[in-house]
């Protein structure tokens, strides 16, 4: 299960260095929370197309873009992946230093352990009988494809290794390092044949020409180099990008080479004249690139997720798949409990209709709010709030999907609630509370407030009424019944999420320390529950309808089940991949859970069974389909 140093760990691995404020020439990094596509490659048979995304491997049948089911135990994440020449192997690897091997079929038959640390490559010898890797730990290791044992390890490099290529007689092998030294090695004996020196950073991207004549390699100095592989000299500099390339390919004839790279370009060089013979726009950094096998198809994936499938003779985009997951950050139920609303830190809200196991999410662009942190229906289900790190609070009609107003609102709210009365109430991470009538969109108060620990915050006035101390900010917050008072708590000591009970009497907090506490609400004092607790932060509380349970959602990935009466754990829910953000309960035999990874997912309270995946990408997405 991912946590949330390896997702963080993962994403500053994909993209090291990365820069902090766009240059001009330059495509801004993209946001951490993006699915990158990190890798691509063809079958053999140029039928299949795959590649390696976060934490999965995805492929698709190229003539009817339809997918093929993602592969399964493949680690914290994935950065690699390669086809054997035969197609009968599929190699995938990543942030756990493991090489799996797969059939063609998906099933994975070996895991190949020895790397210490990320591997960045991967490379079949044109036999296959070898398959190359290399990894952060400074080496290249060679594989017996057939015995699935360690053939030799390649040391000699005082840096991370990004990137190996086989040539095609499958004697020589060229790899790529930190160092900006591209080194060729004897593949029978491991012996150190020569070094090629003339990049000024990072080497991420090597390949050796059909003819196995030329070396060519991609850097962060941001230019692509040619080398004589016999004698190791320089034959040509290329520029023509402007930001870090990432990947070099080149076509099966050999005449031209492509590389992708952090300006969002493929540039396409005929190789005779060194010049740029066309260049295909991606729109995010290009982070790999690979040839068909008869040259007629060119991938590439980004870090915007998308893969994306060109003619490269003619230019021409032909099919996409894929895109950023958005991750979900917060939940929230219709009052009929007939729909589902999930916000996202991408700005977007999706609805579902939960009675419809076929209606598609509908999405719907805030256009203004950044990451939808909290959300709210109106009592009678006809205005859904939304807000987050934005100056504006849109209201929107879920039945039609419009924004019906925007109410000017202070950035970073983390909750939302609508009184008896109609009216609209706020808390905001600055300790803010106010509140709008909805139909004018006007404000009808606003005043500071306070929480530690949990402490109970006027809202009209933002007094302080009850808590042990009185911190700058609420990490989370709740509204009473009446709109009136605020229960808020930071999550610095105390807690960073709460719910009441449907009776108002008992009061749920989950912690930074992976606990569920469960006490009187008027006392505030809770109590630690008993039973193996969260790994990982506590995201969200919830109640069940007859106040029986208390359910919490984790970064550890699990959403768990809690005895209000025994005050003990029940059951742990397994099925999300990411950090869970929030969890709700849909009925007293029902709840659903909202994660990065994309998914809201429906589980039995009385079973533990996952009942229903709700997806944020629809089909269009999951196909390779024309843009």
């Amino acid at each position: 299960m991912p946590t949330r140093t390896s997702v963080l760990v993962l994403l500053t691995a994909l993209l090291v260095a990365s820069p902090l404020i766009a240059q001009p020439g330059m495509l801004p990094p993209p946001a951490q929370s993006d699915a990158h596509a990190s890798s691509v490659a063809f079958s053999p048979d140029g039928a299949r197309l795959s590649a390696a995304a976060g934490y999965t491997v995805r492929t698709w049948q190229i003539a009817s873009g339809e997918p093929v089911e993602a592969l399964s135990g493949l680690g914290e994440g994935v950065i690699c992946v390669a086809f054997g020449p035969d197609g009968s192997r599929l190699a995938a690897a990543g942030t756990d230093g493991a090489v799996r091997l797969y059939d063609s079929e998906g099933a994975l038959i070996a895991t190949l352990e020895g790397h210490t640390d990320f591997v960045r490559d991967l490379d079949f010898s044109p036999a296959g009988s070898i398959l190359a890797s290399a990894s952060d730990d400074g080496s290249v290791r060679l594989w017996d494809v057939a015995s699935e044992e360690l053939l030799r390890e390649i040391p000699g490099h005082p840096d991370y290794v990004r990137s190996v290529a086989f040539g095609p007689r499958g004697q020589l092998i060229a790899s790529g390092c930190d160092d900006g030294i591209v080194r060729l090695w004897d593949a029978d004996t491991g012996e150190l044949l020569r070094e090629l020196t003339g990049h000024t950073d990072y080497v991420r991207g090597v390949d050796i020409s059909p003819e196995g004549d030329l070396v060519a390699s991609g850097s962060d100095d941001t230019t692509v180099r040619l080398w004589n592989a016999s004698s190791g000299e320089e034959v040509a500099i290329l520029r023509g990008h402007s930001d870090w390339v990432r990947d070099v390919a080149f076509s099966p004839d050999g005449a031209t080479l492509a590389s992708g790279a952090d300006d969002g370009l493929v540039n396409l060089w005929d190789v005779a004249s060194e010049e740029i013979a066309g260049a295909l726009e991606s729109g995010a950094w290009v982070m790999s690139v690979a040839f068909s096998s008869d040259g007629s198809r060119l991938a590439a994936a980004s870090s915007d997720g998308i893969v994306s499938l060109w003619d490269p003779a003619g230019e021409t985009l032909l099919a996409r798949a894929g895109g950023a997951t958005p991750m979900l950050m917060r939940l929230a139920l219709s009052p009929d409990g007939l729909t589902l609303a999930a916000g996202a830190q991408t700005g977007e809200v999706w609805l579902w209709d939960l009675h419809s196991d076929d209606a598609p999410a509908r999405t719907i662009d805030l256009s203004g709010v950044d990451s939808v942190a909290a959300l709210a229906f109106s009592r009678d289900g006809t205005v859904l709030a939304a807000g987050g790190d934005g100056a504006q609070v849109p209201l929107i009609d879920p039945a039609s999907g419009e924004i019906i107003r925007r109410l000017d609102g202070s950035r970073g709210i983390v909750t939302l609630h609508f009184d008896r009365r109609g009216r609209l109430r706020a808390a905001g991470a600055d300790g803010s509370v106010r509140a709008w009538n909805v139909e004018e969109g006007s404000v009808i108060y606003e005043a500071g407030g306070a929480g530690h620990s949990v402490t109970v915050v006027s809202a009209a006035s933002g007094k302080v009424l009850k808590g042990s101390r009185r911190p700058a900010d609420f990490g989370a917050a709740i509204f009473t019944a009446d709109g009136e008072r605020v229960l808020a708590g930071s999550g610095q000591d105390g807690a960073l999420c709460l719910a009441l009970s449907p009776d108002k009497r008992l009061l749920a907090t989950g912690s930074r320390m992976g606990t569920v506490q469960l006490g009187s609400a008027e006392k505030l004092d809770g109590t630690i529950l008993s039973g193996d607790a969260h790994t990982d932060y506590v995201r969200a509380v919830s109640f069940s309808p007859d106040g029986r349970f208390v359910a919490s959602a984790s970064d550890d990935g699990t959403v768990k089940l809690w005895s209000v009466t025994r005050r003990k754990l029940v059951r742990t829910f397994e099925g999300h991949t990411d950090w869970v953000r929030d969890v709700r309960f849909i009925d007293n035999d029902r709840l659903v859970s909202g994660a990065d990874d994309g998914t809201a997912r429906i589980w039995s309270a009385r079973t533990g069974d996952q009942v229903r995946v709700l997806h944020t990408v629809g089909p269009a997405s999951d196909r390779l389909a024309a843009p």
